[in-house]
């Protein structure tokens, strides 16, 4: 039997550290976390134009690895907080893949977004994907839809 006894802060966080290295070693796993070291950086901008029916919306994708490859990104949106693509609303971008973003050379694109309902509140979250069951998510930016009846005349 081990017993641990430490008094602070770090060497509690240490004693963590060290039953996850136990746990791993006796269980012949390892604990991996992505998100904290994650080279792909995506980005959800507010979106600058909003109507009663559409929102023109932004986004970005950068890497710290030139190696890194993408096979697909777009745009989630909805009514609650933290849109994903398990929802019914989301856009995919129509590229050849796969493609590789870089901070040199980044990955920009807009959508707008139509078929929204006039004085609504909105989520968005802008997304890329490493493979089918990578899915890496910008910020969630919310916005407000205009009142019907005030759209410009060139309205998308």
């Amino acid at each position: 039997m081990i017993l641990l006894t430490f008094a602070n802060e770090n060497q509690t966080l240490m004693k963590k550290t060290f039953l996850i290295i136990i746990a791993s070693i006796l269980f012949g796993g390892f604990f991996v976390s992505c998100n904290k070291n994650e080279t792909i950086k995506v980005t959800t901008y507010q979106p600058k134009e909003v109507g009663s029916y559409y929102a023109k919306v932004e986004g970005k994708i950068t890497s710290t690895e030139t190696d890194q490859e993408l096979w697909d990104y777009g745009i989630c949106w909805g009514e609650e907080p933290n849109p994903d693509l398990s929802g019914n609303n989301y856009s995919r971008a129509m590229v050849d893949l796969p493609f590789h973003p870089t901070y040199t050379t980044p990955i920009e694109f807009d959508w707008t977004i139509i078929g929204l309902e006039p004085k609504t509140e909105y989520h968005i979250r802008m997304f890329a994907a490493k493979d089918q069951n990578t899915i890496l998510y910008g910020q969630d930016k919310k916005f407000t839809t205009k009142k019907e009846g005030i759209e410009p005349l060139d309205t998308p």
